[in-house]
């Protein structure tokens, strides 16, 4: 079963954890009984930029992607997830040099054993889990997307920029309305680092349907009695057509009303 713990993550009876530059892979021991202990074998990242640095540049260039990211999590960006470990190199065999192991034995044979099951174990990765191993939370991921924009398009005043993109009616009509502009808000919400925070879904909201008193009949009925000349009883017919018309809505929210939430 595959569960994580902190930065550690276990698929397929291996854990891995990420450290600076690579991965370290436990080996579990041979089998109870055995005088094998487990061990670890540190694999080196295979290739620069590394895996982490290529899914924050690809979701740089992909805003929708992002937005996916937002909203439903690591599993809506399993496509930009490398799928095979970071560790094997995309062409050629591995570098020299390119693990340790814990056991400190010379040709100990753990490291091609350490990254077979690490192959295996990264197969058997959720997104979110391989996400976890490419050094990555959703939120941090999100907040280091964020901050690429805001670098590669400096803003010397954002509030002003702001303004300026809304433009002078927009503004207006808010200073006539009171409270702070949408520049001003805009901008606060940036600072603290909420800009990207959806608002409330659908399903977010609470409606309530409450009955209304029926409208006051006409003072006038005749007025209505001449937008149709020569039509008999006009005037009490559009009278029958708007009580039916309310008892239809009320009966309609009373349905609405005993539906579950």
């Amino acid at each position: 079963m595959e569960q994580p713990m902190d930065n550690k993550v276990v698929a397929a009876g291996v854990q891995i954890e990420p450290e600076p530059g690579g991965w370290r892979i436990t080996i579990p021991a041979a089998g109870e009984g055995t005088e094998q202990p487990a061990c670890s074998v540190l694999l080196l990242e295979a290739d620069a930029p590394g895996p982490g640095r290529r899914l924050l540049q690809a979701l740089a260039q992909q805003p929708l992607k992002l937005a996916a990211l937002q909203e439903a999590g690591a599993t809506a960006i399993a496509g930009l997830l490398p799928k095979t470990p970071p560790w094997q190199p995309a062409e050629g065999p591995p570098r020299s040099g390119s693990s340790s192991c814990s056991c400190a034995e010379a040709s100990c044979g753990h490291a091609a054993q350490a990254a077979r099951a690490g192959a295996a174990a990264w197969r058997a990765a959720t997104p979110e889990q391989r996400l976890t191993l490419l050094g990555w939370t959703r939120e941090t991921l999100l907040a280091a997307v964020l901050a690429a924009w805001a670098e590669a398009e400096p803003l010397p005043d954002a509030a002003e920029a702001l303004r300026a993109a809304l433009g002078p009616q927009q503004e207006e009509a808010r200073a006539r309305a009171g409270g702070p502009s949408i520049a001003e808000w805009l901008a606060e919400m940036a600072e603290q680092g909420g800009l990207h925070a959806p608002g409330p879904q659908f399903h977010d909201v609470q409606i309530q349907l409450d009955a209304v008193e029926p409208p006051p009949p006409d003072a006038d009925a005749e007025a209505l009695a001449k937008l149709l000349p020569g039509v008999r009883g006009a005037a009490k017919g559009l009278g029958l057509v708007r009580e039916g018309v309310m008892q239809r809505a009320e009966e309609l929210a009373r349905q609405l009303g005993h539906k579950p939430r």
